[in-house]
């Protein structure tokens, strides 16, 4: 196995670990998952600021009006808002939702923002249907097996968050392309340090949840008969190893690696969602399921395969 392929796999590994994450931890709410990963990976960013205070001089030279304000856009979309979102809809719709999501999203915002002039081949646009087309085979799976009023609703939610999840990856990628063209001359480095503070303030937003939230919404405010010990040691594997650590090695290891490289890493991390998923629950996929598998493994097969 070549060192680009193993990084691909690691890294997607530690990201889809993020999303087997919440169906771990059952006890605690996704408000309270969001605002553990993200405080152990601000915390990280804060104890080696006093070490690159450099960064936030540079932004200043690069965009000083705009630093902050985009920073935090693309916190409470990319980060806050989009996990928040996708650990509810995980826990709606199952982990296979976590799956076709990841595997899509790139796919569609690389249509929708293509240069002008460009035109993609037909096997790409093939894709992204194929892929909407496992979107609406899940979705029909789902609502068979709704059975009462209850279920609907927790249906039609889980449906609800997870085009909330996508609309915040979309607009958060838009602002990160925007905010790399606009600061191109600062070291990768730098931004996540930047992303980091940014976060790190963003988490200010969840706090009211601390006095007023309820179920999935709510914030330390049951500790009684949970295992404390269990959340922590989960948290600092999302902030620093899925969180930092796969950050890191995407930013100096897979974004200057080949295009083939590239790809397989966009390809591995919906794989290994899917895998981390049916290990979790200890089954192979049902009949619907691998249909599911292979129909959106061809579409990113035919997406990725010429790149």
């Amino acid at each position: 196995m070549s060192k680009g392929l193993f990084l691909s796999v690691f890294a997607s590994g530690l990201l889809g670990f993020l999303c087997i994450l919440p169906l771990w931890l059952v006890d605690f709410s996704a408000v309270e998952i969001v605002f553990g990963r993200f405080l152990v990976f601000g915390l990280l960013t804060l104890l080696v600021l006093p070490y690159r205070r450099d960064t936030l001089k540079r932004y200043d030279t690069a965009a000083p009006r705009s630093r902050w304000q985009n920073g935090l856009i693309l916190a409470l979309t990319g980060h806050i808002g989009y996990y928040l979102f996708l650990i509810l809809s995980i826990r709606s719709l199952g982990g296979m939702a976590a799956f076709l999501l990841v595997g899509t999203l790139p796919i569609l915002f690389s249509l929708s923002h293509h240069s002008k002039g460009v035109h993609y081949p037909v096997s790409h646009k093939l894709a992204l249907f194929m892929l909407f087309c496992s979107l609406v085979l899940l979705m029909f799976d789902k609502a068979a097996l709704v059975e009462d009023s209850s279920n609907k609703d927790q249906f039609a939610n889980g449906v609800i968050w997870l085009l909330l999840a996508g609309s915040c990856w979309l607009c958060a990628a838009s602002r990160q392309v925007w905010i790399v063209r606009a600061c191109s001359g600062i070291d990768r480095s730098n931004h996540l340090m930047m992303s980091g503070l940014c976060t790190s303030l963003a988490l200010i937003v969840l706090l009211p949840l601390a006095l007023v939230g309820e179920g999935e919404w709510r914030l330390f405010t049951q500790p009684d008969g949970r295992n404390w010990y269990v959340f922590w040691f989960g948290m600092i594997l999302a902030g620093v190893f899925c969180t930092l650590l796969a950050r890191v090695i995407w930013n100096n290891r897979l974004a200057y690696a080949s295009d083939s490289v590239r790809a397989g890493a966009m390809v591995s991390e919906p794989l290994m969602i899917g895998v981390l998923f049916f290990l979790l629950e200890t089954r192979w996929p049902d009949t619907v399921e691998w249909s599911i598998i292979a129909l959106s493994g061809l579409a990113l097969w035919l997406f990725y395969r010429k790149i």
